[in-house]
């Protein structure tokens, strides 16, 4: 018995993958045409347009250039900006008002966490210039979310616990004081505008990335478990100790 290639392995999987990828292909998009979707979709607005221009295939189809990400692309790249700027009381007052009033949980349900994660990165944000006013948002703003899940629950608990630390920065919770939280919230309100838009909240690209990625994983569990059981059923696995018996006898032997 051998173990199996991992070319053959790719080739088993490829099989029930193959509809799906295909699904993918990608929807008859080129691959210009994804990259412009994702320059679009993550508000890179020059970005895209230089990108459309150098392209042949998207300058031979003008109606590919007007993305309907573009509705919502300059208010997107504005939102995106103040959560990494930390200006988050702007955004969710931009969220909340015409034209865009994505926040409402009786219009949008799906509003709801994103909202949790705005009001939390305004305290956050206040933390780190006064613990009063942090304290005071507090009770005016995040009560309304202690009825919730216990996950809602816990992570309030977290974030409050931030104002007992005379240096939150070194303390335990100072993961949420980081850039790359304020970018996660960013990402989290933008792919929710996409959804209001009736919009993926992810792009072509990243689906393909998110399929390549459980495919290398269970390439990697298939291998794994057949060596483990290669091993565990051979007869011909020695120990040092079955090693040196066996140079042993060959030696007397001789």
């Amino acid at each position: 018995m051998t173990l199996p290639s991992l070319a053959e392995k790719a080739g088993s999987l490829q099989g029930t993958k193959n509809d799906s990828l295909a699904s993918l292909a990608l929807q008859n998009k080129t691959f210009d045409q994804m990259i412009h979707e994702y320059l679009l979709h993550h508000c890179y607005a020059d970005t895209a347009v230089a990108f459309s221009q150098s392209s042949a295939s998207l300058s031979a189809s003008p109606s590919l250039k007007a993305e309907p990400a573009d509705r919502s692309l300059l208010w997107r790249k504005r939102l995106f900006s103040l959560v990494l700027e930390g200006n988050v009381r702007e955004a969710i007052q931009i969220c909340t008002t015409a034209p865009l009033c994505v926040l409402d949980t009786s219009v949008y349900p799906s509003a709801l966490p994103v909202l949790f994660d705005l009001k939390c990165q305004e305290f956050i944000e206040l933390t780190k210039t006064s613990a009063e006013a942090a304290l005071t948002f507090a009770h005016a703003e995040l009560g309304q979310f202690s009825t919730l899940d216990s996950s809602y629950v816990a992570i309030l608990q977290d974030i409050v616990s931030l104002i007992a630390y005379a240096d939150p920065q070194s303390s335990p919770m100072a993961e949420y004081l980081s850039q790359e939280r304020r970018e996660r919230v960013a990402e989290k309100l933008n792919s929710h505008i996409l959804m209001c838009e009736n919009l993926s909240p992810t792009t072509g690209i990243e689906q393909i990335v998110k399929h390549i990625t459980v495919l290398h994983d269970q390439l990697h569990a298939e291998t794994t478990k057949d060596s483990k059981m290669m091993v565990d059923k051979s007869s011909n696995v020695w120990t040092v100790s079955d090693f040196m018996a066996n140079t042993s006898a060959m030696a007397n032997y001789e």
